[in-house]
């Protein structure tokens, strides 16, 4: 009697499709994770590029300029604004200058190594004629409706296309794609923000990969421009011309309405303390009116006109 051991050729076949049926979906899924962690890894990189803006604007009183998506990664110009960089009509356009955003070189690129797009209104990364309320960057919606903005952040995705990688070298051309993205790099100031679809041909008209931003931080948190000045100080000043009210009306419940005042205290005290030997100052170009009573302590007060106050003392 022959004894034979092992698997027959159909038992081996039978086994390697029930591995398959197995491992296929396996494969499916953790695919699906890593592409989920990218994206969140993405999200959470582009909130750091829009804060770094926010404050960069606030700091500067314009937006930077555009860095050269030319640059290779490790010379001098990699991630640095050139504000000659030109663009299609009113904008500059180019890569984001990281050295004047305060952000490692890493942040140059996504994460398939294409350098993201920044684009700007090339008077709005002027400080002399920056103006917060020109928005006319032109984005439109999948869908329908549209916005407007000062400036645009693109991640081109993994298909780079418009873009360069960290040596310069260029992406897929925008020139000749039906893409939904090749709006975002084409050479106009118009862009589109739509839903991601990735399809094998990145040509396709229904293709879009790009992640697209153009919103900074509340506009409340940017009324304020901050800058160390050459004493060492902190410089704070309003961006607008006009006053600043601290208070509430007592009448209407209301701010404070400062008037043609620079600053206006309702319903408190204005106080400057000593600090350690050394006291405080106040300096005013014009006039003090108070209500009640003014006060210094250990400290100067230089007034160019006058003070007006039922009561004023000082030590």
């Amino acid at each position: 009697m022959k004894n034979n051991s092992g698997f027959t050729l159909i038992e081996t076949s039978i086994l390697i499709i029930m591995i398959s049926l197995i491992l296929v979906p396996l494969f499916g899924y953790m695919t699906q994770i890593r592409l989920q962690e990218k994206a969140i890894a993405e999200e959470a990189e582009m909130d750091t590029i829009l804060a770094a803006i926010a404050k960069f604007l606030k700091e500067n009183n314009r937006y930077p300029c555009p860095a050269s998506l030319n640059a290779a990664k490790g010379t001098a110009a990699y991630g640095n604004e050139s504000c000659g960089i030109g663009g299609p009509g009113i904008s500059s356009r180019g890569g984001l200058p990281t050295q004047q955003l305060g952000l490692s070189q890493d942040y140059v690129t996504n994460n398939y190594d294409w350098k993201y797009i920044y684009a700007v209104q090339a008077d709005q990364a002027v400080t002399g004629t920056y103006d917060s309320t020109e928005r006319d960057l032109v984005i439109n919606f999948e869908g329908g409706g549209s916005t407007t903005s000062a400036f645009v952040v693109i991640n081109p995705g993994a298909d780079g296309k418009g873009s360069r990688n960290a040596n310069g070298s260029a992406g897929p051309a925008c020139g000749g794609s039906a893409a939904k993205d090749a709006e975002n790099c084409d050479n106009d100031i118009t862009y589109f923000d739509g839903f991601n679809s990735k399809l094998n041909n990145i040509n396709d008209a229904d293709y879009f990969d790009d992640t697209v931003s153009y919103a900074v931080a509340r506009e409340e948190s940017t009324h304020w421009k901050t800058r160390d000045s050459t004493s060492g100080n902190l410089d704070i000043s309003i961006r607008k011309p006009g006053g600043v009210s601290i208070g509430i009306d007592g009448t209407t419940g209301a701010p404070a309405d400062p008037g043609a005042n620079k600053l206006l205290v309702k319903g408190g005290n204005i106080r400057i303390n000593r600090e350690n030997s050394n006291g405080g100052s106040l300096m005013v170009d014009n006039t003090i009116d108070s209500e009640d009573n003014v006060q210094s302590s250990e400290g100067n007060m230089d007034v160019d006109v006058e003070v007006r106050s039922p009561i004023y003392y000082y030590d």
